[in-house]
């Protein structure tokens, strides 16, 4: 099975899901949906094991602001990549930065 399931008709918003699916399990489903307002909303759909035994159906809407999804249709496709590289996976690139550090330890001083 696929890792991650992109339904967009849109290539703009399939790119910002792309930006996201970092930040949500393998076998996650994003679906493209026009929103109230008429701007898209990405809808992402996964399965979380919560702490019993059972599976838990997931469903999350990501609504962006029209101002902002001007902006981010005006900028160049160049910016917009690095827009996106640094905008969702920051916990993680903090986190594998923390994990990669080979400082040693400062020993305990009493005062």
């Amino acid at each position: 099975m696929e890792a991650y399931q992109f339904e967009c008709a849109n290539a703009e918003i399939e790119e910002l899901a792309r930006v996201i699916s970092d930040l949500f399990p393998e076998q996650t489903q994003f679906i493209e949906r026009a929103g109230e307002n008429g701007v898209p909303q990405i809808v992402v759909h996964w399965v979380a094991m919560r702490f019993g035994s059972t599976a838990k159906r997931m469903e999350l809407t990501v609504a962006i602001a029209p101002a902002a999804l001007a902006r981010y249709r005006a900028m160049p496709p160049r910016a917009r990549a690095a827009a996106s590289r640094y905008c969702a996976p920051m916990w993680k690139r903090r986190w594998d930065r923390s994990k990669k550090s080979t400082r040693k330890a400062r020993p305990y001083r009493a005062k």
